[in-house]
């Protein structure tokens, strides 16, 4: 078919893909229009479906459920909770410092001395619950995911370094992206610190356990030093 000179308005769909529309003028000199299809959103970030009030069941957290190759399948409560179907916690989506405002956390995450993050913890009423608290070092682990789809390992607590690198650092794969988290289900969480767990080092109770969502990995820091917090429940 033969078009004559003008403005054209150029819809384009396939099977999978999102449909696009463009105006398009054609003339002399602009014969030709292409189109790239770009996959849906959806089919890239974790699995996050709405149900207020789904009853959490928890789970008791093993090295051999923390599949960070994973995106996740998570539960949106409306409230700035989400429950993981998995591990069947509940997770505040922002960090400490931040503020849900329906679609994003805004604000910056607060930095929280150990101790200092266990007791802020404690006084927090939040979505109607006030049970809320730090994290242990499994359960903190358990939201760790590489886009690169490496699956971290563990060695007891802390990361073992695989396919030459700690967490989501790999010599054989494609570069991930940070933070190492679902980020529809958390957004804007931080990569500049680390996060803290509850869990503190056997041998020495002044260092405590943590995880830097900028890579993936498990470190530890001594109590004194300042980390973010990203709190979780798990009562009924």
């Amino acid at each position: 078919m033969l078009l004559k000179a003008g403005r054209y308005t150029v819809e384009v769909s396939a099977a999978g893909y999102k449909k696009q529309t463009r105006k398009f003028q054609l003339s002399q000199d602009n014969q030709y229009y292409y189109v790239a299809l770009n996959k849906p959103l959806a089919a890239k970030v974790a699995s996050l479906t709405t149900t207020p009030k789904y009853k959490i069941k928890p789970k008791k957290i093993t090295n051999d459920m923390l599949d960070s190759s994973v995106k996740g399948d998570f539960i949106d409560q409306g409230n700035g909770t989400v429950i993981d179907n998995q591990t069947g916690l509940q997770w505040m989506r922002c960090e400490l410092g931040q503020t849900w405002i329906g679609r994003t956390c805004t604000g910056e995450s607060k930095a929280y001395k150990w101790q200092a993050a266990l007791d802020k913890a404690k006084s927090i009423s939040y979505a109607s619950y006030s049970d809320w608290r730090v994290p242990t070092i499994k359960e903190l682990q358990s939201l760790v995911y590489c886009s690169n789809g490496k699956n971290v390992l563990y060695n007891e607590n802390f990361t073992k370094k695989s396919e030459g690198g700690l967490g989501c650092q790999s010599d054989s794969r494609k570069a991930y992206k940070k933070p190492t988290i679902a980020q529809q289900v958390f957004p804007n969480a931080t990569t500049i610190s680390y996060v803290w767990s509850s869990s503190l080092l056997a041998y020495n109770p002044s260092i405590a356990k943590h995880v830097y969502f900028n890579n993936g990995y498990s470190n530890i820091s001594f109590c004194y030093n300042s980390g973010c917090v990203r709190l979780v429940r798990s009562g009924q």
